[in-house]
């Protein structure tokens, strides 16, 4: 499922947006969810990661919600979001100025935020600025359909390889998208996979070691029959214990010790090639 948002004041324009996009993603046949914001506060206050992000440079009413657009993928502001949550339909009258598309993109950039972003905006001079907060693409008013499809093409070629770069971990309430770089070690107890990243708390989801090494990629190793190690994240490993970022450790087995270390330095020529 990949998560769009359209970030967009003028209403008919953001009817016009999401009908295209979510012809295109039809078209893909890559299932998606359109959010759509009128602005760059109810953007952020969703406080959701999107795929990708469409921006108008120059937003101006934050308070309007779109109406309600027909069936199917696109989804308006207000219901349910890709976590069965509500999308942000805009602040109260009362709220502080507007963003614009630019400083949204900044406090996106600044909070983390890998989303792909494409600026819509009428003036092309205006996309210059978007290089300083790593836009992906921009389009210009009125949008041209050949050149949408050219920009989406692009685009989900680098998602569906982000793609390979996550892990979707089954919660009680849902799911959680895990990037790969985040994911310290994982360990097995009985039936039950243990998911211990860099920052926030252990993730747990039923399954065996054997099915999860199949969604990993190279730089995962198997040190032990009960632990897969990062090897971006190891610091060393002696006496057959691998220390970890933050003081951790996990065992290594004997066994493993001249494969682990044969591992580690392909890695990291890996990297530096």
């Amino acid at each position: 499922m990949l998560y769009c948002a359209i970030c967009e004041d003028e209403p008919e324009m953001a009817a016009a947006l999401a009908a295209l996009l979510d012809k295109t993603l039809k078209a893909a046949g890559q299932p998606g969810c359109i959010h759509r914001f009128a602005g760059g506060r109810a953007l952020l206050q969703s406080g959701r990661e999107y795929d990708l992000v469409f921006l108008d440079i120059r937003l101006e009413d934050d308070s309007k919600e779109p109406p309600a657009m027909p069936e199917g993928t696109a989804v308006p502001a207000g219901a349910p979001g890709p976590d069965g949550g509500q999308a942000a339909a805009g602040p109260a009258p009362d709220s502080p100025a507007p963003l614009d598309g630019l400083e949204t993109a900044r406090l996106l950039r600044a909070r983390g935020s890998r989303s792909l972003l494409i600026f819509v905006t009428v003036l092309r001079e205006q996309v210059f600025d978007a290089f300083a907060v790593e836009a992906f693409d921009y389009l210009t008013k009125p949008i041209d359909p050949a050149r949408f499809a050219r920009t989406m093409e692009r685009a989900l070629r680098v998602l569906a390889g982000r793609g390979r770069q996550r892990l979707v971990v089954p919660q009680a309430d849902g799911c959680e998208v895990l990037p790969l770089e985040q994911l310290v070690y994982c360990e097995v107890q009985g039936r039950r996979l243990y998911l211990h990243r860099l920052d926030g708390p252990v993730l747990s989801m039923p399954g065996r070691m054997k099915e999860l090494e199949g969604q990993l990629d190279g730089r995962f190793f198997k040190c032990h029959r009960s632990y897969l190690v990062n090897l971006d994240h190891l610091r060393g490993f002696s006496g057959g214990l691998a220390s970890l970022p933050g003081g951790q450790t996990i065992p290594v087995s004997r066994l493993r010790e001249q494969a682990l270390a044969d591992a580690l330095l392909r890695r990291m020529k890996d990297r530096e090639g």
